[in-house]
């Protein structure tokens, strides 16, 4: 898909119109379209993409996760926790607000599957979320 990842590279444009056209039209996309399609290429744009995409992208996801109907666990595991879990290591005090919101959007998708499949993912994951996180890991 090419407009999805050109929208959320519109993000980090300096023209706030630019930034709210672009807001408005992924909501509208997010709306119409399956998240199966929108999550994996949101979720690789938020991670390869420009830094000043990072941030707006990470609290829309969060946004999406928490506003979803009926979201499919598997669809988060797969995409957007491991994209949360790569970035516990960043040390920008935006992106890590960001990422705890996500984070704990993800919690109230996926309850204890949040800390199952974080420890799944890789071992030192646990200890990073509850260090950086200790409020979503009891």
């Amino acid at each position: 898909n090419v407009i999805v990842p050109a929208l959320c590279n519109a993000l980090a444009s300096a023209n706030s119109a630019v930034r709210s056209g672009t807001e408005g039209a992924l909501l509208t996309l997010e709306r119409a379209t399956d998240h199966a399609i929108l999550f994996p290429i949101m979720a690789n744009v938020a991670h390869y993409g420009s830094a000043r995409v990072r941030v707006p992208l990470l609290e829309m996801l969060a946004q999406m996760v928490h506003h979803a109907e009926m979201p499919r666990p598997q669809l988060l595991v797969r995409h957007i926790l491991p994209l949360s879990m790569r970035l516990l290591d960043e040390s920008k005090a935006d992106v890590k607000a960001a990422n705890g919101k996500l984070l704990s959007a993800l919690q109230g998708s996926l309850g204890n599957t949040l800390v199952d499949e974080a420890t799944k993912l890789n071992g030192a994951n646990y200890h990073k979320l509850r260090t950086s996180f200790p409020d979503l890991v009891q």
